[in-house]
């Protein structure tokens, strides 16, 4: 008797344990179903054949130490990058070489043709008038103390610095001075003869003209773009005579101070 309660106590419990993980686990499957995702992935078998199966993803949590993907630290490039570029400097008169200072030009209607100036030459040398032009615009002269050695030119961008010179208060006597040293040094670089086009802007330097007309004279204009700033100008004005014909004898009248075109006149 004692041995049949005994067991039958035992039967309930086991019961209603079952009973309770059963409730346990629908509990924690809805639970489950709340905090996870299902996720569907398809693999194949040796032989071929499908094979599902399912996994999941927590959707609250991201801190699950089983599921963290290990990563390797990313590895720095080999080669080093810098900024600095090794230029080399040279002056003025070494830049230019002899052969590529000058440049013939065959002009329309013309049987001889004339040596100019190439444009290589000319974008040098406005360059290294423009720094002795800053100095000007700064209040400041060198008096004509300086040469070739103290304008340095990069070979590469083709940058050009002035080095080595000492400034002194601005005076119209170190601005002439200015002016009459640097014409000097350019004719020293022609030899065999000074270009045409260089003959002019020299000439109006040492009469002393102001920095902005030197620095955009037309003969020391590149004459490929030139060509067309002056037809573009020219129709201009041909447009203003048409409209207003007094403006048009005025402007006419002051292009005599520029260039001495008063003496040939304006055709």
């Amino acid at each position: 008797m004692i041995c049949g309660l005994t067991t039958a106590s035992v039967e309930a419990r086991l019961f209603l344990q079952r009973n309770n993980n059963r409730r346990s686990n629908a509990e924690g499957n809805v639970e489950m179903n709340e905090t996870r995702a299902p996720i569907s992935m398809r693999f194949s078998t040796p032989t071929g054949g499908p094979t599902h199966s399912s996994t999941y993803r927590l959707s609250k949590s991201t801190g699950d130490k089983n599921r963290m993907v290990k990563t390797e630290p990313e590895s720095k490039p080999s080669c080093k990058r810098s900024l600095e570029f090794n230029s080399h400097e040279t002056p003025v008169d070494e830049y230019l070489k002899t052969e590529d200072r000058i440049e013939s030009v065959q002009y329309p209607f013309c049987s001889i043709p004339r040596d100019l100036a190439s444009p290589i030459s000319k974008r040098v040398l406005m360059k290294a008038y423009l720094e002795v032009a800053r100095s000007h615009n700064a209040n400041e002269s060198f008096e004509g103390i300086f040469s070739w050695k103290n304008f340095l030119v990069s070979e590469q961008s083709e940058i050009l610095k002035l080095v080595g010179v000492r400034a002194v208060p601005l005076t119209p006597d170190g601005r002439k001075a200015d002016g009459k040293k640097f014409a000097m040094l350019v004719r020293g670089l022609f030899d065999d003869g000074l270009p045409e086009d260089l003959k002019g802007w020299l000439k109006n330097m040492e009469q002393g003209w102001e920095d902005a007309l030197l620095l955009n004279h037309i003969y020391m204009r590149d004459r490929r773009s030139t060509l067309g700033e002056f037809l573009m100008m020219y129709h201009c004005l041909l447009g203003l005579e048409g409209y207003d014909s007094t403006k048009y004898e005025a402007f006419v009248k002051s292009l005599a101070t520029y260039n001495a075109w008063h003496h040939n006149g304006f055709k």
